[in-house]
């Protein structure tokens, strides 16, 4: 999963965390059977639960549990992309698998096989349509072209890769530990073959989600709590700007939509929405069912 190494720590991190922040609104105030016909035709959110073995699905941004899906052997990163029609990829790292689904739906549409065991993470390109799964331990990048098929993999000679995402051009970023046991950032530009090393002016705790907010490469640094972004020239990562997620424990990973950022939080237990870039204090806190949460995405519909 995106941030295995900090598990075996979950108990310690929890017992340290304050306690949970209560639910705001009352996001179980509909009947289950009404919130699931609502949700259809509404934008879902999908939190990777590998302490369950499951992924919720939510509905947003009301925040009522609506469905819980099943069978999916420690569910990790997950993807989806505005030219995706509502369909929304997990990596089951447990099986080296990416399961699609359809948006509301209960059983994958399709299943990919990765090479190497040890999938993380996954990002859409938004141009082509194409999946990167990010694999720890293999010094690989997995490329599914148009998200089916079978994989070519791509070499970026980090020891462990936790975190990858495109931007708005088809670039595809990640980031993981190299053989000194470094935090490194690499690129992988739009029809390249090979991985470049990317310097950026801002130091990391621990590798971070990265995600495209429109405008900037949006990375995560779990122990600072913060969401910075950067601009991207050549091989230099500028900070553009940052966004504090006041009261996170240890948060995993992120998803953006428009003007808001949906957080998973492995210390609190939880995913919380915050507006973005603002931050400061979240807006919504959602803890139904939510066990050792890994990553989230938005499903927007058709």
């Amino acid at each position: 999963m995106k941030n295995a190494l900090w598990i075996g720590a979950a108990t310690v991190m929890l017992a340290s965390c304050g306690g949970l922040q209560a639910p705001l609104g009352n996001p179980d105030a509909l009947p289950k059977t009404t919130a699931i016909a609502q949700a259809k035709n509404s934008a879902l959110l999908y939190v990777a639960n590998p302490g369950n073995a499951d992924v919720l699905e939510f509905s947003y941004p009301g925040g009522q549990l609506v469905n819980t899906l099943t069978g999916i052997s420690t569910p990790a990163g997950e993807c989806t992309s505005k030219k995706s029609k509502g369909n929304w990829w997990v990596v089951a790292s447990g099986s080296s698998q990416v399961l699609e689904y359809a948006h509301g739906g209960t059983t994958p549409l399709s299943s990919l096989s990765i090479s190497p065991a040890g999938p993380s993470d996954c990002s859409i390109d938004p141009k082509t349509g194409n999946l990167a799964v990010t694999i720890l331990a293999s010094q690989d990048v997995e490329i599914f072209d148009h998200a089916k098929g079978t994989g070519k993999l791509y070499t970026d000679g980090l020891q462990d890769t936790y975190n990858g995402g495109y931007d708005g051009s088809g670039n595809l970023f990640v980031d993981g530990y190299n053989s000194a046991s470094q935090i490194e950032f690499l690129e992988l530009p739009k029809g390249g073959k090979s991985f470049e090393t990317i310097t950026l002016n801002q130091s990391f705790s621990f590798p971070g989600s990265i995600r495209w907010d429109g405008t900037y490469l949006a990375i995560l640094d779990p122990g600072a709590g913060t969401i910075y972004q950067f601009t991207i020239s050549g091989k230099k990562g500028t900070k553009a700007g940052s966004t504090t997620l006041d009261g996170v424990g240890n948060p995993t990973g992120f998803w953006i939509q428009k003007n808001i950022v949906a957080v998973a939080d492995l210390g609190r237990q939880d995913v919380a929405i915050w507006n973005y870039p603002a931050g400061g204090s979240p807006i919504l806190t959602i803890t139904t069912d939510i066990n050792l949460p890994d990553d989230v995405t938005i499903s927007v519909g058709k």
